[in-house]
């Protein structure tokens, strides 16, 4: 037989090469012998005609090479005599075939015979898939009006017959593995998965397939096994042992290798690792076992006050000695171990110091000042360890030192003090024909005197000055001095910083402007003496100009630059310049940034967003810009894009603003199914948030009837897509909603909400179990909830526990029941900060504050267990603050209230930090944790 097929193979192959007939697409070479000029390619058009030259078009679809020379022949003859005329093929048409099913193509098969074999091999080389995943037993093959199954698994095994030819036209369905047949290994197994099945697969196998069982945790005597609805236990260690025979799996075996019973302890505190730590059933629970497990202590025992336990009998304190000493303590299933470290002594130092930060301080090392600035690296120049204030925070109050005096004046620190370092510096404007002239600074050691700045500008005579007018800073009255008398040293003046001394010559015509602007103008004998000249003289441009003052002894008398005045020789006007002012717009605009007013632009809120590209708001845009927060001079203001837009709307902004524009959230669906491609589909804002909407925004890649349409509320219903298409029905629809399409409704059941890969999972009319549906959606993911997850068969729902597998794999699911697993944030809690392992905390109605911070890890090192704040609801919720530093003492807690779900616990590290200050922060670890969670949804 198998000769035989290969005989009709070969027969075939010289059949197709022998008599080819022409098809639309091909071309062919027309040669005259001794006539080079009339070769000519002709293509078959799709009428079956080709065109020559001389002789016209010809009808050649369905003629062999040899029929076709015979015509050319006749009809060249008629324009040369006895033509030789040869006719060839150049080039084929494509003969098509069309794959379906694990992959969509088009393949060209040749002109050469072709077998289904060959075709799956060509097809799965390009990394399609591989003949693993195949059913070989139910391929089908659409040919013209006919389709039947071609059962292709005996080839494989080594039955040349059972592989078929294939022809042009043929469309090929080629079928994956149902993963109803697969094999599941669940629970205690390094990678749980779904394996396809293979003849021969024995429960060891797939075992080591899964990655084998985790050491310590899984349960090898007690594994089980469901097959058709029966639970069989089965000794995998006796198996792996060789005491008893392998089994062998199999289609749709599921093997369950459970946890053993394992017993565990606490430890939180000073320890690297903090938390829950299990023991094995032969394993003692002691102390030094326990630290050990946590990594040890961080420290040296030195640092350590004492250790806690607290089991059921009773709670007692032991010395740090304990862990060094030859016995261990024995402890119970469930105790609570704290390691109490030292109250740690540190002090915060900000300013003008080398290091700023937290500084750490030994045990054994005194906390004074001076040693602080020393582990701080120092002032950072000689002027602040001259001159400088530091001031220290403590206890609501603030307390001041100066810098030069903590040699002979040290103090004593407390932990968690705040240390700021400052330093102002001190400086006077001089303003007169000087060779030194402008800011004059003053070193910290110098007198703040008059006579100093005589010294430090130098080369002041009598006879070319004549007086000093001394302008303090806040005074209107100015004084006057004469200059012999401050060179004699009769007369001296305390200096303010900031003040502004005028030197005014004996001779000559000048004006002295002071303020934003300081300068000496002199003005020729026979030059008039005006404020505009002035003003020109020193190059400013008016524009600028936002208040002028004439300063005399007794006050400041505004003055206009329109009329033009005339001045006196010796006039001193005070200068206020106009500044630009900076503003900072952040979020949805165009063109995030820096926006800069100059002093003749209006800077208005609307100007702003002009200047960054404007809002974000065109109906292509899915994100839109939203709402508008302005922080001006510590107000919070809060308006609408159409508010800002509007011509009416004028809300000046000034320097220093910040704002920030927030973006709109797009309405948003899931579609699943095998009709469509699976995808989020996101709606903007002016688009109707309805069923058509989004069924326009879909390709249909197979036939479809109906539409399933999935709330988020667990409410469902089914409509059909004709009835949208023809705008006979539609539906609403809130974000969130799951939108399924499938060819063939009635045999899927759907699994969705919080799995790692939700849809729809073809099962026909069998029945499977509640275990095996979340099986073949690859499971509950790290967001689901085990406790809650809902069975909607019709009107009908009904609540299961996931926790026990084998609850789950004694509740049936049929075609059209939805499976929803929802997310844990209904039964959960933030817990932030300060802990070893901030996140998501699952609770129950017993959990309270301390506890959701232990599952969390306990505190860490820098957690500050006395200011823990509860934000009811979440972080903009009302705030408890929580007393938990008797755990770390070993005393009771002050306050520990439950929680609810929502809640946030926020641990700082600052014992300054206010409430103000920690919800931004908040707002920030929650928004990026709701971030992942969104995409894993």
């Amino acid at each position: 037989m198998r000769k035989g097929f290969l005989l009709l193979i070969l027969f075939l192959s010289c059949l197709i090469f022998a008599e080819y007939t022409l098809r639309t697409g091909d071309i062919v070479r027309i040669e005259v012998f001794a006539y080079p000029e009339m070769t000519k390619d002709c293509l078959v058009d799709s009428d079956g005609y080709i065109s020559y030259a001389g002789v016209g078009r010809i009808k050649v679809e369905g003629m062999t090479l040899s029929d076709i020379e015979k015509i050319a022949s006749e009809k060249i003859a008629k324009l040369i005599p006895n033509p030789s005329v040869t006719v060839s093929l150049i080039s084929y048409a494509p003969r098509y075939i069309y794959i379906q099913g694990i992959t969509n193509r088009r393949i060209d098969i040749g002109i050469n015979p072709v077998t289904l074999s060959q075709v799956i091999s060509t097809v799965g080389s390009n990394g399609n898939f591989n003949i693993d995943s195949i059913d070989l037993e139910n391929i089908r093959i659409f040919r013209r009006e006919e389709s039947f199954i071609v059962n292709l698994s005996a080839f494989y095994e080594g039955s040349i017959e059972a592989d078929v030819p294939v022809f042009e036209g043929d469309i090929i369905y080629i079928p994956s593995k149902s993963p109803i047949s697969n094999v599941k290994v669940l629970g205690a197994v390094k990678n749980p998965s779904s394996f396809s099945y293979i003849k021969g697969m024995t429960l060891a196998g797939v075992i080591s397939l899964a990655g084998g069982v985790i050491t310590n945790v899984g349960d090898l005597r007690n594994v089980y096994l469901s097959r058709n609805g029966t639970v069989q236990k089965i000794d995998l260690e006796a198996i792996l042992t060789g005491k008893n025979n392998d089994l062998e799996l199999k289609p749709g075996d599921q093997i369950y290798v459970p946890k053993i019973d394992l017993r565990y302890a606490y430890v939180t505190g000073f320890v690297a690792k903090p938390g829950i730590y299990e023991f094995m059933e032969d394993e003692p629970i002691t102390l030094k076992r326990l630290i050990a497990k946590a990594g040890g202590v961080q420290a040296e025992l030195k640092y350590i006050e004492k250790i806690t336990v607290t089991q059921s009998t009773a709670k007692k304190d032991y010395s740090p000695s304990v862990l060094s000493e030859g016995e261990d303590i024995l402890l119970e299933s469930g105790a609570y171990v704290d390691v109490v470290k030292k109250q740690e002594r540190f002090v915060y130092v900000l300013g003008l110091v080398k290091n700023q930060g937290r500084i750490d301080f030994q045990p054994e090392e005194s906390m004074k000042l001076s040693v602080l600035i020393a582990k701080a690296g120092g002032f950072d120049s000689p002027q602040v360890e001259k001159g400088g204030t530091i001031k220290i925070y403590r206890d609501g109050s603030w307390y001041e030192i100066q810098a030069s005096t903590i040699k002979e004046k040290d103090i004593d620190l407390e932990p968690a003090d705040l240390v700021r370092v400052e330093y102002q510096e001190f400086y006077v404007y001089v303003v007169g024909n000087l060779a030194t002239s402008g800011k004059i600074i003053f070193e910290p050691e110098e007198p703040k005197k008059l006579s100093t700045l005589i010294n430090k500008v130098g080369q002041i005579s009598e006879q070319t000055f004549e007086s000093i007018q001394l302008i303090q800073p806040g005074q209107t009255q100015t004084t006057v001095l004469k200059i012999h008398d401050v060179l004699d040293g009769l007369k001296d003046e305390d200096l303010q910083n900031g003040a502004t001394v005028v030197f005014k010559l004996r001779e000559g015509r000048y004006v002295y402007f002071i303020g934003d602007l300081s300068q000496f103008i002199t003005f020729n004998f026979d030059e008039k003496i005006t404020l505009k000249r002035a003003l020109s003289k020193a190059n400013l441009n008016l524009d600028l100009v936002e208040q002028l003052c004439r300063v005399s002894r007794n006050s400041e008398e505004p003055i206009q630059l329109e009329p033009d005045i005339v001045l006196e020789s010796g006039d001193i006007i005070k200068v206020t310049l106009k500044k630009p002012a900076r503003v900072s717009v952040l979020g949805r605009v165009k063109v995030p940034g820096q926006v800069v007013f100059e002093v003749n632009e209006r800077s208005t809120l609307r100007n702003a967003i002009a200047k960054c590209g404007g809002f974000i708001t065109e109906p292509t845009e899915i994100f839109v810009s939203d709402k508008v927060i302005v922080y001006s001079e510590g107000k919070r203001h809060l308006f609408s894009v159409d508010q800002v837009e509007s011509e009416e709307f004028n809300f000046f902004l000034k320097d220093g603003d910040f704002v920030y524009v927030t973006e709109k959230s797009p309405h948003y669906v899931f579609v699943f199914g095998d009709a469509v491609k699976n995808e989020k589909i996101l709606l903007s804002h002016n688009e109707e948030f309805k069923l058509s909407t989004v069924l326009g925004k879909i390709t249909l890649v197979n036939d479809a009837r109906q539409v399933h349409v999935i709330y988020p509320t667990n409410e469902s219903t089914l409509v059909s897509l004709k009835d949208i298409q023809i705008k006979k029905a539609d539906l609403d629809l809130i974000d969130g909603t799951f939108i399924v399409i499938e060819k063939d409704l009635e045999s899927y059941i759907y699994v969705l909400g919080m799995v790692k890969n939700p849809g729809g999972y073809y099962i026909s009319d069998r029945q499977i179990t509640a275990l095996e549906a979340l099986s073949l959606s690859g499971g509950i993911s790290d967001w689901g909830s085990y406790n809650q997850i809902i069975l909607k068969r019709g009107n009908e729902s009904k609540t299961i526990n996931a926790a026990d597998p084998i609850v789950l794999n004694s509740i049936s699911v049929k075609a059209g029941d939805i499976l929803y697993v929802p997310p844990i944030e209904s039964n959960v809690v933030y817990v932030l900060g300060q802990v070893s392992k901030p996140g998501l905390v699952r609770i129950d109605q017993y959990s309270t504050v301390m506890d959701a911070i232990m599952k969390c890890g306990g505190f860490t090192t820098r957690a500050i267990a006395s200011r823990v704040y509860l934000f009811k609801g979440g972080p903009t919720g009302e705030p408890v603050l929580c007393d938990l530093s008797g755990t770390l003492k070993g005393k009771s807690v002050a306050s520990n209230p439950n929680v609810s779900p929502g809640d946030v616990i926020f641990v700082p590290d600052n014992p300054l930090m206010n409430i103000v200050d920690m919800i931004p922060i908040i707002q920030d670890l929650i928004s990026i944790i709701s971030d992942v969670q969104g995409m894993v949804q």
